[in-house]
């Protein structure tokens, strides 16, 4: 643990993540397209200021909620990784800001594999990791195939006697 490189997570964590971006991207812009046609509907003549400023958001909005859906979720992913071993879990994240996050096996007290409905669509899971402690209290480390997050999660909790905190 603690090598430059660390494991990537599985690649079909793009696809979770640009799937749920583009989800996000119509949920956006559909109520935005209805409070823009409701604002020209009640304008009395012409555009309004309000009108404007609706329509002048939804082009704003747009390109971000698009670069969302395409180009972000391959930079998320390219910057994730992980290292576990018998001592612990270190987790590197974080595409302008650089977190490392390391917990040392006797400080983990539970773990959790969770799975929402499209990442059991792709076959992935999220380790979530509880510790001691306020901060960082609770880690997650999404992008997992399932059956490694489970082996992941076996390999980390503490064994008979040992003295998880």
């Amino acid at each position: 643990m603690g090598g430059a490189e660390g494991v990537r997570v599985d690649p079909r964590y793009v696809s979770v993540r640009r799937l749920s971006a583009w989800v996000t991207c119509a949920v956006v812009m559909s109520a935005w397209a209805v409070s823009f046609a409701l604002s020209l509907w009640n304008a009395e003549a012409g555009l309004r200021w309000l009108d404007w400023l609706i329509g002048m958001i939804g082009v704003l909005l747009a390109p971000l909620l698009i670069a969302n859906a395409t180009v972000w979720p391959s930079q998320v992913y390219e910057h994730l990784t992980y290292d576990v071993d018998e001592h612990g879990i270190e987790i590197q994240s974080g595409v302008y800001f650089r977190v490392v996050t390391h917990i040392p096996r006797p400080r983990v007290q539970h773990i959790d594999v969770t799975q929402g409905p499209l990442e059991r669509r792709f076959g992935l899971g999220t380790l979530v990791v509880f510790t001691a402690g306020t901060a960082f209290a609770r880690v997650e480390l999404p992008g997992l195939a399932y059956e490694t997050a489970t082996a992941m999660r076996d390999l980390l909790l503490p064994g008979q006697g040992a003295d998880g905190v």
